[in-house]
């Protein structure tokens, strides 16, 4: 598998900065879905990311000397759960959204992430069963595509008891086997 140039260099520039903050992340949104379903435009990074309250100044310090932009409220909105920080200048503007992983099924989602080798890089990537459940609560119209395809990708290895277990938690359940059905087989 390969990225385009500006997303390969802003995933390159945001792994920097997760090793040298030296803290635990994994890559979900867009660029899950290129891993677990098939290539897609997307214009930012989401890294779901365990940090405490102690570590958000560092973090956002160590952030902006590797140049990235962060807004003057961004510790307010990581202690809320989400932050956009903007590339350097001069760079693609391919922004790297932070979710912090302030729940069970985060810190699980976390536990459970796959490692792959892009270029010459190791990258974090959410297992597609994780993906999916953050799809689902998400639910905008862009996570209708992307659960259709990573469903589709993933049908015959997807843990369904992990998936239904999460669901039930979530209230989710009737939203998940909607997508599960789509498929050729029924799921």
């Amino acid at each position: 598998m390969s990225l385009d140039r500006p997303l390969a260099a802003a995933l390159g520039r945001a792994l920097s900065l997760l090793r040298r903050a030296g803290l635990r992340g994994s890559f979900g949104g867009g660029l899950a879905v290129i891993v677990w379903g098939q290539p897609r435009v997307t214009q930012d990074l989401d890294l779901l990311l365990e940090i405490d309250a102690g570590q958000i100044d560092s973090f956002f310090a160590t952030a902006r000397s590797d140049g990235y932009r962060v807004e003057d409220d961004a510790r307010e909105l990581l202690e809320g759960g989400f932050v956009r920080l903007l590339p350097p200048e001069g760079t693609p503007p391919v922004a790297l959204d932070i979710l912090r992983a302030d729940t069970p099924l985060h810190l699980e989602a976390l536990t459970r992430s796959r490692s792959f080798v892009l270029g010459d890089d190791t990258v974090p990537v959410l297992a597609p069963e994780d993906l999916i459940l953050l799809k689902l609560i998400a639910f905008r119209p862009k996570d209708t595509f992307d659960l259709e395809t990573v469903i589709t990708a993933s049908r015959d290895t997807l843990d369904t008891v992990y998936l239904r277990r999460w669901a039930d938690r979530l209230h989710l359940r009737e939203r998940l086997e909607a997508f599960l059905a789509e498929g050729p087989d029924g799921g």
